[in-house]
């Protein structure tokens, strides 16, 4: 009889054995794709990256343009790139005196775009 318990609790030994034997093949193949979609996202993220480095030259560029027609017009409207919310704005100035008279969209619009975009980023965090 105390063969028969001695069986027994080898079997059960074998099993649990087993069965931890597969768990760490599958934790295994599980970090293992874990670090390739760690990859896969770092490329990702580099390659956002370098599109927004791309369209930004590209509204930089932009603006230049805008601006030398806007000289040749002999017009009081300028143009502006914001690398802070990378986006555009238009001033609009005397044609005497140079002061401004409006800025599209206001300075304080631009700080409250980057004060939200920063608290965005600190809230859901895109490596995450």
């Amino acid at each position: 009889m105390e063969i028969s318990k001695l069986s027994g609790q080898m079997d059960t030994a074998r099993q649990v054995d087993t069965a931890s034997n597969l768990q760490n093949q599958r934790t295994g193949i599980a970090g293992a794709n874990l670090n390739s979609a760690q990859i896969q996202t770092n490329s990702n993220q580099q390659r956002e990256d370098e599109q927004n480095k791309s369209l930004n030259e590209r509204l930089n560029d932009v603006v230049k343009e805008l601006n030398q027609q806007m000289d040749y017009l002999n017009s009081n409207v300028r143009f502006g790139f914001s690398d802070d919310i990378n986006a555009m704005y238009v001033t609009v100035s005397e044609r005497n005196t140079g002061k401004e008279i409006r800025q599209i969209p206001s300075d304080e619009a631009i700080k409250l775009t980057k004060y939200f975009r920063d608290a965005i980023g600190l809230i859901f965090d895109k490596e995450s």
